[in-house]
């Protein structure tokens, strides 16, 4: 997903919602990467797996928090 952010032009035509709803995107995108990650059958193999999923649960953690501190209800 391009970062709309990061983009001069992109970001000038964005109002705060947007900016907004483009960041829970990327968390969406970011969850799904640890999900995958943490799922990979390779992961398994290794004598550090229990370190991998403690990385990935605190990853996962720090998502959701940053997911509802910016979630407008």
């Amino acid at each position: 997903m391009k970062n709309l952010i990061k983009d001069k032009d992109s970001y000038a035509k964005l109002d705060k919602k947007d900016i907004l709803n483009h960041i829970l995107d990327q968390i969406q995108e970011l969850k799904g990467v640890s999900t995958r990650s943490s799922q990979d059958r390779e992961n398994f193999k290794s004598t550090s797996w229990p370190y991998l999923q403690a990385y990935e649960m605190g990853f996962m953690k720090a998502l959701n928090q940053l997911e509802e501190i910016i979630t407008i209800k």
